[in-house]
């Protein structure tokens, strides 16, 4: 019998190694996600409710959010228990989608500030789950989690969280990297993701109002790119369908926010251009991207107030060496779509420095950002796709391994020694000797583990893991920087903050808090200097009042006067609230407070405000409903129908 010859299999052209092999659902690697993400969080599994530059701002906002909505308010759009009962009109410039997550927890049970806790905790894993099935479209499944760790422990997250307390900005770092990843499935003729992508935008749009203003450009850019390389000349149509439903259906906010703005201070010269807010004193120094620096004050020019701005060394390596590497893939669609993200991040980091300050006073709606430093959150997108790519080239590369790996193993100590070292601290501090304890165990690891990694690639996305947790944990050590800087404080020393973290919620909060100044009606000529004594105040005539009935977005009451006068209804005027007299809408003036001032005759007559939609309100969310519509049939058609000869149901071959 003839033996049979071996024949040697042929190794994949260089353009196919690179690209992942899909095998069923990553329980396991969603677990590493789950696992490696505690890093960032646990201190906010602590009973401590640790104080941040908004953090009061938005529990207020919160429970105040929860009472309207018990009220009967499902779009809430006016908080009536802010300024003391007055109300201010915050959920219609405001994005509201993160105040219904925390919404959601407050009715399951949960405290508000449990419930807080709780939506910014899921942020991180959730976030780092988006991020690891994006990347997992051009990367392997090590180097795809190394991307989703490098998003996740990325030191502007950190920076969010437990510095400024950005709330609605944490929630949007869900979205970024599902928009991108449905761009890319619509792009290569997988329709069904359009509905996704819709879904994706209306959520990024209705959780942080600057976040999709500096992406937009991007996101466009993607979209085109996307469908050049997929060779899918129709995409372009769906793909501007999906981006069109996206921006309907949050229609019902986006577009009332971007008008009525303007009938209050934040939407006026006095408002988000006005000192603080101005981005002109907001530009950073190159420097501050890699200083290890780390403070708890308020944001300034470069780090004079006490913020850090980090990007991070090792994505600032990463994306250095990419530029450097790129040439060395042979795979078109990959080489071109890490130059893409090369060229986002190195326009996010320009757009923050001092010499891009002509294109901020040119170009339109730009100085909505208010602070240049916010392109840290797109710039951290791109850069953690940059980290995660790393081990991809380093495998085409062989020349550059060892190096390479030298240098990440060194950052990370060097880092945390130099954000150890301050003048006013001993050396051998906590921080030093926990970092000096995480990396002999780190060695000792990589010593015993190393050897049985049978590919290089998983071997180098091991230790660019290793870096990135080690480079995270001592600027997540809240605990450690109270021991030793005594800060971040903690919230509970005021009167209004231990009412915000009772477990009943307050129904009104004082004039000035949570700094939302900012939203009020232009009408406002002088704050009053206290609290309404009750729903109304008699200017003139002899009258009392009974059977009164408050809601967030109504009052009604009964006016007994011999004759007659004129009373002051003590909520602030905003366009839509209307003022009824006996059943018959009546004219009002407002007073220099911004109170509604309304006139009755002499007997007995029943008044009532309401807060009604205005036409613009009425026509934004007949646009949503509609938008709504078009989805629901949009994605019924792609789900049982080709386009153009491609398959829906399946990936394109």
């Amino acid at each position: 019998m003839k033996k049979r010859r071996s024949v040697p299999r042929k190794k994949p052209p260089p353009s196919e190694r690179h690209k992942p092999v899909k095998a069923g659902f990553p329980f396991l690697t969603l677990a590493l996600i789950l696992l490696i993400s505690i890093v960032g969080i646990w201190p906010l599994f602590s009973s401590t409710a640790y104080a941040t530059h908004d953090g009061v701002s938005h529990l207020a906002r919160f429970s105040q959010f929860i009472n309207s909505f018990r009220d009967g308010q499902f779009l809430v759009r006016w908080l009536p228990g802010f300024m003391e009962g007055y109300g201010l009109p915050i959920y219609l410039i405001y994005p509201p989608l993160p105040a219904y997550f925390v919404t959601l927890f407050y009715l399951l049970g949960f405290s508000l500030i449990a419930s807080f806790k709780a939506v910014l905790i899921l942020t991180v894993p959730l976030s780092g789950v988006a991020m690891f099935f994006f990347a997992r479209e051009f990367l392997s499944k090590h180097a795809a989690l190394l991307a989703a760790a490098a998003y996740m422990l990325a030191p502007y997250r950190f920076i969010d969280i437990y510095i400024r307390g950005a709330f609605n900005e944490c929630v949007t770092f869900i979205f970024i990297p599902l928009i991108f990843l449905f761009i890319k499935k619509v792009s290569e003729g997988r329709y069904r993701f359009l509905p996704y992508l819709a879904l994706s935008l209306a959520a990024l749009v209705l959780s942080h109002s600057p976040t999709p203003l500096m992406l937009m450009p991007f996101i466009l850019g993607y979209a085109l790119f996307a469908a050049r390389i997929g060779n899918r000349r129709h995409s372009v149509y769906f793909l501007a369908l999906g981006i069109l439903l996206g921006f309907g259906l949050s229609s019902f906010h986006l577009l009332v926010a971007f008008i009525e703005r303007s009938y209050t201070v934040i939407g006026t010269s006095a408002g988000f251009l006005s000192d603080f807010f101005n981005f002109r004193r907001s530009f950073i120094q190159p420097v501050d991207l890699i200083s290890p620096f780390w403070g708890y004050g308020m944001s300034g020019k470069s780090q004079t107030y006490g913020m850090p701005y980090q990007l991070g060394s090792i994505y600032l390596l990463c994306a250095i060496l990419s530029v450097a590497a790129v040439r060395h893939v042979a795979d078109r669609a990959f080489k071109y779509t890490i130059v893409f993200f090369q060229i986002m991040l190195a326009i996010c980091v320009l757009m923050m420095f001092q010499i891009s300050q002509p294109l901020w006073e040119i170009l339109p709606l730009i100085s909505f950002l208010q602070f240049p430093w916010r392109f840290l959150a797109p710039a951290t997108f791109a850069g953690a796709f940059l980290v995660g790519a790393l081990p991809e080239f380093l495998a085409l590369i062989k020349n550059w391994q060892t190096p390479t790996t030298a240098v990440l193993l060194l950052i990370s100590p060097l880092v945390a020694l130099v954000f150890i070292l301050r003048d006013e601290w001993p050396f051998l501090t906590p921080f030093l000797k926990l970092e000096l304890f995480l990396w002999l165990a780190a060695a000792i690891f990589i010593w015993i583990f190393y050897g049985k990694l049978r590919k290089k690639q998983a071997r180098f996305t091991a230790i660019f893991l290793m870096s990135v947790i080690l480079s995270a944990i001592p600027i997540a050590a809240l605990p450690l920087h109270i021991y030793i800087w005594d800060e971040p404080g903690s919230l509970g020393k005021t009167e209004t903050q231990r009412k915000l973290l009772a477990r009943k919620l307050p129904r009104t909060l004082p004039i000035g808090t949570a700094n939302d100044l900012g939203f009020l009606p232009k009408t406002v000529k002088e704050l009053p200097k206290e609290g309404p004594a009750g729903p109304v105040q008699f200017i003139t005539g002899d009258a009392y009042i009974d059977m009164v009935s408050k809601k967030s977005d109504k009052m009604s009451f009964k006016v007994h006067s011999s004759k007659g006068g004129q009373a002051a209804i003590n909520i602030f005027h905003f366009p839509g609230w209307g003022v009824y007299l006996n059943g018959n809408k009546t004219a009002h003036s407002i007073d220099h407070y911004g109170r509604m001032v309304v006139d009755f005759p002499a007997g007995e007559q029943t008044i009532e405000v309401r807060f009604e939609d205005t036409p613009l309100r009425k026509t934004a969310d007949f646009i949503s409903i509609a938008s709504i519509v078009v989805l629901i049939i949009t994605a019924g058609i792609l789900k049982r129908k080709s386009f153009f000869g491609h398959s829906i149901k399946t990936k394109a071959k």
